[in-house]
């Protein structure tokens, strides 16, 4: 069962490309599609489901996946949990670079910031600069993870986060104090990544818009036995010569066509990039223009600007307005309605 966005190509649109790998390994394939226009009431939907933001952008796609897909099974498999203990992102690479990173002179770290800043949409680039001046340890690999730089936080919202920065510093060494043997940050961050990000937005989005439709999603890379067989390999084995899932490329090999393993790594994502440039945008900009109670927490002016930023195809900055999108939703449901809703019939 795949969902693709017509009109984005086949990077985006795997339909095509799903349906060549099923007919390669014999199974049967169905497919749907998503649009622009049904993207915001997918959101709604899926928002009221999840019952709190988790800002990944594929949920309300996963939503409208699981409810084409109960129409004809009513249990499927998941390949999430494949990529975070085999390192599948490109969050992985970097921090596999992270040691180079600290034999860069300190001088350097301006210049490079400014020279970055200069390159237009190059995230990639942007990212590995603001990395040179987070502070070496916890806090550097933490960096890796961040959707929004601590002074676009400040700017947002207008508070300093240091209270917020402390609580996710005590989080991530709690959790890498079951690796006290283990000071490789590619290690590091696989580890945050399978114990922290999975749980915290994959899987709970995975879970609850399948279980709302009535269908159960099950995640055999994250049988125990694997995980645990995993996980005690070094992470210089999992992503080798910055090469992602080298070891899971190499372990399927036999099994899966040529061109599936060849094709470009791509994870499960909306066109949510473009649509912030057109309609999506336009729905940021009104949520935070037009609700005094969002404006309070958010300065609509910083995201007008981010908007616009975005627009001009300067700036990348889908992730962050993807989540200003969905704290907007949560927002209405939650803090604006639902008590309205309840003080309405406790009066009744």
């Amino acid at each position: 069962f795949t969902i693709g966005f017509p009109g984005h190509g086949g990077q985006l649109d795997e339909r095509d490309a799903a349906a060549d790998t099923a007919a390669k390994l014999g199974a049967d394939h169905h497919a749907t599609g998503m649009t622009e226009h049904d993207f915001p009431a997918e959101l709604a939907r899926c928002i009221e489901r999840l019952e709190e933001p988790c800002g990944a952008p594929s949920a309300p796609a996963a939503m409208q996946l699981s409810r084409f897909a109960v129409g004809s099974v009513k249990v499927v498999l998941s390949g999430q949990g494949a990529d975070e203990p085999l390192g599948g992102y490109e969050r992985h690479q970097a921090a596999a670079v992270l040691p180079a990173l600290e034999r860069i002179p300190g001088w350097f770290q301006g210049p490079a910031r400014r020279g970055a800043a200069l390159v237009p949409r190059n995230e990639r680039l942007k990212r590995a600069a603001y990395l040179l001046s987070a502070p070496v340890g916890i806090a550097r690999l933490l960096a890796v993870f961040e959707i929004a730089p601590r002074q676009l936080r400040l700017e947002l919202t207008g508070r300093p986060d240091a209270e917020a920065q402390a609580e996710r510093l005590e989080l991530a060494a709690s959790v890498l104090a079951d690796l006290p043997d283990r000071d490789d940050p590619l290690e590091q961050a696989l580890y945050l990544d399978t114990h922290l990000f999975l749980p915290d937005s994959l899987l709970i989005y995975g879970d609850k818009m399948s279980m709302a439709v009535g269908l159960e999603q099950r995640v055999p890379f994250l049988d125990v036995e694997l995980m645990r067989f995993v996980e005690r390999l070094p992470g210089r084995l999992r992503v080798r010569w910055l090469t992602r899932k080298w070891l899971y490329r190499r372990a399927v090999h036999p099994l899966v066509p040529e061109p599936v393993l060849k094709r470009h790594k791509h994870p499960f994502a909306t066109p949510y990039d473009r649509w912030l440039r057109s309609s999506l945008g336009d729905r940021v900009e009104w949520e935070f223009g037009s609700r005094p109670e969002l404006a309070a927490v958010v300065d609509p002016a910083v995201v007008a600007r981010l908007v616009a930023e975005h627009r001009s195809g300067r700036f990348d900055h889908k992730r962050v307005l993807y989540c200003l999108l969905e704290l907007a939703s949560w927002h209405g449901t939650f803090v604006e309605r639902l008590p309205q809703l309840a003080g309405g019939r406790s009066q009744a």
